[in-house]
């Protein structure tokens, strides 16, 4: 059974949190949503000593198609730099597309966890 976006998105954010992050998650209750950055918005905002991950969840192969996940995923790369890391947490089966597509969008993610 598939977990959605949202039980993803919520299951991270306690991952990051239990490894001692200061963190903020859309739609998760008890968790403040990320600050907009470069115009994106990450799913998860993960801070601690100086250092902040992004997270974006890539959860479906339609994902890799879509103009908007696309265009977040570029931005938050483009915000990196100076602290500020890009994590990207993707579906196994997106896995077989994912290098294809990160090549085409000119993205390369600092971490890719596989779920």
């Amino acid at each position: 059974m598939r977990a959605s976006h949202e039980e993803l998105v919520q299951r991270w954010a306690q991952t990051y949190a239990d490894e001692g992050f200061d963190v903020r998650a859309v739609n998760v209750p008890g968790y403040l949503a990320p600050t907009p950055i470069n115009g994106a918005r990450p799913d998860i905002e993960a801070s601690r000593d100086g250092h902040c991950i992004r997270v974006r969840i890539i959860d479906s192969p339609e994902d890799l198609t879509d103009p908007d996940v696309r265009c977040e995923v570029q931005r938050l790369s483009e915000a990196r730099g100076d602290g500020h890391a890009l994590h990207l947490i993707v579906a196994t089966e997106c896995m077989l597309e994912l290098s294809t597509k990160l090549a085409e969008w000119g993205v390369e993610p600092d971490t890719v966890h596989v779920t």
